[in-house]
């Protein structure tokens, strides 16, 4: 039967058979010297044989051995990812089935026509993560969860997209040519629709570094809320418990009228809400602006860590614990490397009349306290409503002046029946005065009074030569000597020599004939005018 079979398969079509190849056609060519089998049929095709696969992974249900390169079609849809089979021609590499992609399924590197949405797609239908590489290293890897990082093999948990960059390399760069934006970022939820997050120790890092290259009023950064609520357009919050910023602001420029932050308020809200809420006594402060002017610069650079147009800087504290924390609501420091003069806090007010404050301190215990030795060009004196017309007139009384630093008590004392009485002065007078002064006025008649004996070390001085039963007031001049004074006796000096910062500058220039500008202290402002170069946005302008 078998012989039969053959020579009906002979009889068929025509062949020719050489030593190492066959031929069939229906000719009876010869076949291709390099083929060893040339099948050459117009209208017919080569069957391969047809299986039932289960898996990748075993050669069943094929029997024999497992040859490399043998060639199947696969009719079943069989088997658990990732050695599942669908219909197709597979061939066996030597310890698994692998699948030949067909045309229409595969992506080609010239393109794809006629894909369908939602039907084809690029990536795993299995639990992998789908990576891409240049020069076969990675660049981009979308996990099988949907998180995708950029040059990194992992990413942070509770990450969406994360970005990697070594060096001095941006992480994420936006570039807009138009009026669009470099990056956009929309919330919906309760997340973060940004986080950044810097995990170096290189000073100079930036989460974020806004560059404004333009040579137009161009801004840096907008940050708009236009949604009519009480959301916060930037918050920043620093949770560390080592020293860092919440938020930094630095101008590098030279040019005076530069600032490193504008701010400005066309409504009734805050342009900065700094709060700083203390639980422990550990010193913090919710807002801190700091200038510097370096060492290269001209001495009379005018540097402000802040900058306001009425109530132009509104800082408050609350401290929500018993303990007794340090707190200030507003902190000035200056610290200088030269011999010249710094101003930790600078208040001016220029009006058109002659009324307005520089500064104003109010407080349950000090209304202003100077931790050391106070000054004033103009009068001292205490400023009252008028009690006998309070609404419409102010009293005003002025303090003595001394080229002394003096301590002055005042009192009655009835004398005894000999003339004589005697004092008590506060027990502490011995420890912060000397020089000691008396006044002694009779009162009633005259009387030739004196002082018998001068304070003792227990606060006590005696007064004799009065009439019976006589009032005495008495009045005791002492100077200052109190440990402050003994440990800055320069503070006793009258006539001092303006140092070379003040010399050719005046406290009032104007009592001496002299511009504004010969002030001592016009060096520390920061004028109106000086501001200009900063376009102030218009009401509204924001909005659009």
């Amino acid at each position: 039967m078998k012989k039969v079979l053959v020579s009906s398969m002979l009889l068929a079509a025509s062949a020719s058979v050489n030593a190492q190849n066959v031929g069939i056609n229906a000719t009876g060519a010869a076949p291709v010297t390099s083929a060893a089998l040339d099948v050459d049929i117009a209208n017919k095709g080569i069957l391969i044989p047809r299986v039932s696969l289960t898996t990748t992974a075993a050669f069943a249900p094929l029997t024999g051995t497992a040859t490399v390169s043998l060639l199947v079609y696969n009719s079943a849809t069989a088997g658990i990812a990732p050695n599942n089979v669908t219909p197709g021609y597979y061939y066996w590499n030597g310890t698994a089935w692998v699948r030949l992609v067909s045309s229409g399924t595969s992506w080609e590197l010239l393109g794809n026509a006629g894909t369908v949405s939602g039907t084809n797609f690029l990536g795993t239908t299995d639990n992998v993560a789908l990576d891409f590489r240049t020069n076969n290293t990675l660049r981009q890897r979308i996990f099988s969860t949907g998180e995708t990082s950029f040059n990194s093999p992992t990413f942070i948990s509770g990450d969406v997209l994360a970005s990697y960059a070594a060096g001095a390399n941006d992480a994420i760069s936006g570039y807009a040519t138009g009026s669009g934006t470099g990056g956009s970022f929309q919330n919906t939820g309760t997340g973060d629709a940004l986080s950044v997050r810097i995990s170096g120790t290189t000073a100079g890092a930036a989460g974020i570094r806004i560059s404004n290259l333009g040579a137009g009023p161009v801004r840096g950064l907008e940050v708009l809320n236009t949604s009519g609520t009480t959301g916060t357009n930037i918050s920043s919050t620093h949770s560390s418990t080592t020293t860092g910023r919440a938020g930094s602001f630095h101008n590098s420029s030279v040019t005076n009228t530069d600032v490193a932050l504008v701010t400005q308020n066309s409504g009734e809200g805050r342009v900065i809400n700094a709060q700083n809420v203390l639980t422990t006594s550990v010193s913090t402060v919710g807002f801190f602006l700091q200038a510097s002017t370096g060492t290269t610069l001209p001495a009379f650079v005018n540097a402000a860590s802040v900058w306001g147009q009425s109530a132009g800087v509104r800082s408050g504290v609350f401290v929500s614990s018993s303990t007794n924390a340090a707190t200030a609501a507003l902190l000035g420091t200056t610290s200088t490397t030269g011999n010249f003069n710094g101003v930790g806090v600078f208040g001016s007010f220029s009006p058109s009349a002659t009324n307005g404050y520089g500064v104003i301190g109010q407080g349950n215990f000090f209304g202003v306290f100077a931790n050391g030795n106070t000054g004033a060009s103009g009068t001292k004196s205490f400023h009252i409503d008028h009690p006998l017309d309070p609404e419409n007139k102010y009293l005003n009384h002025y303090s003595m002046e001394s080229p002394e630093v003096l301590n002055m008590y005042r009192g009655n004392v009835v004398a005894d029946t000999a003339g004589v009485a005697s004092v008590q002065l506060p027990a502490y007078f011995a420890a912060i005065n000397r020089n000691i002064s008396y006044v002694l006025t009779p009162i009633g008649g005259s009387a030739s009074v004196y002082v018998l004996t001068e304070v003792d070390p227990s606060g006590v001085f005696t007064i004799a030569g009065a009439n019976a039963g006589q009032k005495i007031s008495w009045y005791v001049y002492a100077e200052r000597n109190d440990a402050y004074l003994r440990t800055h006796p320069e503070s006793r000096q009258v006539e001092t020599i303006k140092d070379s910062d003040d010399k050719g500058f005046y406290l009032s220039p104007e009592a001496f004939g002299m511009p504004a500008e010969k002030g001592v202290f016009e060096r520390f402002k920061v004028r109106p005018e000086e501001m200009k170069p900063v376009q102030m946005e218009t009401p509204g302008a924001l909005e659009k």
